[in-house]
C-alpha cells in the first residue's frame, strides 16, 4: 500500500513538474499585429514582436496617405496635394498582467523613423512642382520618440484586440540647406496619437 502511495505521489510530482514549464511557455512566443491610427488618414500598421513574459519588443511598418483638394477664392478647383508617410517603428511594452484571456493593460515606449513624400497635381490631374515636392518631402521627413499606455483584450490566449494612446515628440531637419549655405532648418513638435489593432499570438 505504501509503495502504491509513493508511486502515485511520484507520478503526480512529475506531472506537475512538466506542466509548470508548459504553462510558463504559453507566456512567450511570436505575436503579429495589424491595425491603424485613429487620425482619419488612409493607411495601416503591421507589427511583429515576441512575448517574453511581461516584456514584449516589437518592430513595425506603418503607411499613411491623405489627399487634400485646393480651391481658389471662387471655389474653383485648382488641384490637389497628396501626402504619403512610411514609418518604421521600434517599440517596447511592459504588460501589467500575464498574457491570458481577459484585459491586459500595458505601458510602452518607442522610436519612429518617418519618410514623407508629397505629390501635387493640377485640376487636370497632371503632376506639377515635382522638384519642390521632393524638397518639401525631405524637410518633412523626421524621427521621434513616443510613450504611453494601452489595453489589450484576449478572447483566447492567441487572439485579441488592443488599443493604445501616447505622447510623441518629433525632431525634424533637412541637410539640403547645407548645399546652398543657408542655416539648417529644424523643428521639435509635441503631439498625441491613438491606434487600435488586432493581435495573433503563436
Amino acid at each position: 500500500m505504501k509503495l502504491r502511495t509513493l508511486a502515485a505521489l511520484s507520478v503526480a510530482t512529475l506531472a506537475v513538474s512538466f506542466a509548470a514549464p508548459a504553462a510558463a511557455q504559453q507566456l512567450t512566443g511570436l505575436r503579429f499585429e495589424t491595425g491603424g491610427s485613429l487620425s482619419g488618414n488612409v493607411g495601416g500598421d503591421l507589427r511583429v514582436g515576441y512575448d517574453l513574459g511581461n516584456i514584449t519588443p516589437l518592430i513595425g511598418l506603418s503607411f499613411r496617405n491623405s489627399v487634400d483638394t485646393v480651391y481658389d477664392m471662387d471655389d474653383e478647383e485648382l488641384g490637389s496635394l497628396g501626402t504619403t508617410n512610411f514609418i518604421l517603428n521600434i517599440e517596447g511594452r511592459y504588460y501589467l498582467r500575464e498574457h491570458k484571456k481577459g484585459v491586459s493593460p500595458f505601458i510602452f515606449a518607442g522610436v519612429d523613423f518617418n519618410v514623407t513624400s508629397f505629390g501635387t497635381e493640377d485640376a487636370d490631374g497632371e503632376a506639377v512642382n515635382e522638384d519642390q515636392d521632393e524638397f518639401d518631402g525631405d524637410v518633412a521627413s523626421d524621427w521621434g520618440i513616443n510613450a504611453g499606455f494601452g489595453l489589450e483584450y484576449l478572447f483566447a490566449k492567441n487572439f485579441g484586440v488592443g488599443g493604445k494612446w501616447g505622447l510623441n515628440m518629433t525632431f525634424g531637419g533637412n541637410d539640403k540647406f547645407e548645399d546652398i549655405n543657408e542655416p539648417k532648418s529644424s523643428a521639435t513638435r509635441w503631439g498625441t496619437a491613438a491606434s487600435m489593432y488586432l493581435v495573433w499570438r503563436i
